[in-house]
Parts: structure tokens; sequence; C-alpha cells
């Protein structure tokens, strides 16, 4: 589950420079007023979508402690079956 978690982020982040590219062959020709909001909404929206990438990273990485306490606790628990027959 974590695995994919991040192979999704990473796609999203793989897929927003893909249009962010295609959108450049315009935005690249703008000049003044529309141009200055651009670059200030999209430096919002790269600050957003990075954001976005550490919590999913942080979510990984939490699923994965998870999984191995989830582990230990259960080895644990089956001692205790086995230790009281």
């Amino acid at each position: 589950m974590a695995d994919r978690i991040r192979v999704v982020s990473q796609n999203i982040l793989k897929d927003l420079d893909e249009m962010d590219t295609a959108v450049k062959v315009v935005t690249d020709t703008w000049d003044g007023e529309a141009h200055r909001e651009y670059v200030a909404l999209q430096k919002k929206y790269k600050a957003a979508a990075d954001h976005m990438h550490k919590q999913l990273e942080t979510v990984a990485q939490l699923i994965e402690r998870g999984k191995g306490d989830y582990h230990a606790t259960d080895i644990k628990a089956s001692r205790l079956f086995t230790e009281a027959y």
C-alpha cells in the first residue's frame, strides 16, 4: 500500500510537470499583468502540489511503520497463546 501511494504521488507530480510544460508554450508569450498573475498563481500551485507530495510520503511512512508494529504485536500475541498451553 505504501509503495502504491508513492507511485501515485510521483505520477501526479509527473503529470503536473507535463501539463506545466504544455501550458508554458502559451504562457511564455504573455507579458505584463497576465504573465505576472500567472507566475504568482503557478508558484502557489506548485507549493500546494509539493505539500501534497510530502503529505503522501508521510502517509506512506506511517503505513510502513504501522505494518511493522502490527506484525510485531501479532507475533507477541501469538506467543501468549503458546505459553498458556
